[in-house]
């Protein structure tokens, strides 16, 4: 990843993190997380299946898209949703958003993402070593998930199935992480806001 691409990032994290402290500012940490949680409360008891279908839509989009916040909309699923059913959306999410990007990066993208990783070694070494374990491994670092998922499509020797094994078997760990934490989250929420 370029440095210019990674100060954006920082950048638009730090917005981010601003804007969330000026809400806590102004309105005090009991009412903001009272008002989360009661949101939350209200999803978990209306429309549950347009839940799942709307957070299942937006980790695609995001995921595909190139936008940031995939792993907010994964704690988001896990805090409105709960542990089960965010595990479960996290991962199919993952899992579409994973194969769209692949099939879009080795498709159409091919030419635009070799410019933007031209000097990423470990996606080199992937390309001579034509490994499998080294793709585990590459899907398995924390990287932006729009790296882990169009940056081993421009490499010739990584086949459909060897991209879509090393989803499967490691995307279920992100997937309940966040999950876990996000339904964690609404748990304190609920006690910190009383």
């Amino acid at each position: 990843m370029q440095f210019s691409s990674v100060r954006k990032v920082a950048r638009y994290s730090s917005i981010h993190f601003v804007g969330i402290f000026v809400c806590l500012g102004i309105y005090g940490w009991k009412s903001v997380l009272g008002f989360i949680t009661a949101a939350a409360d209200q999803a978990r008891m209306q429309a549950y299946f347009w839940d799942l279908l709307l957070f299942f839509s937006l980790l695609v989009v995001v995921g595909v898209c190139v936008l940031l916040g995939f792993s907010m909309v994964e704690l988001t699923c896990g805090f409105v949703l709960g542990f089960k059913e965010g595990f479960l959306v996290n991962f199919f999410g993952t899992l579409t958003a994973s194969t769209i990007s692949f099939a879009l990066g080795r498709y159409y993208l091919k030419e635009s993402i070799n410019n933007y990783l031209d000097d990423d070694k470990f996606v080199k070494a992937i390309e001579r070593k034509n490994g499998l374990g080294l793709l585990i491994l590459f899907r398995l670092m924390f990287l932006p998930f729009f790296v882990k998922n169009y940056g081993p499509a421009v490499i010739e020797s990584t086949t459909w199935s060897h991209y879509i094994l090393a989803v499967v078997l490691t995307s279920p760990a992100y997937s309940a992480l966040f999950a876990f934490m996000g339904s964690e989250a609404k748990s304190i929420a609920d006690i910190a806001a009383g």
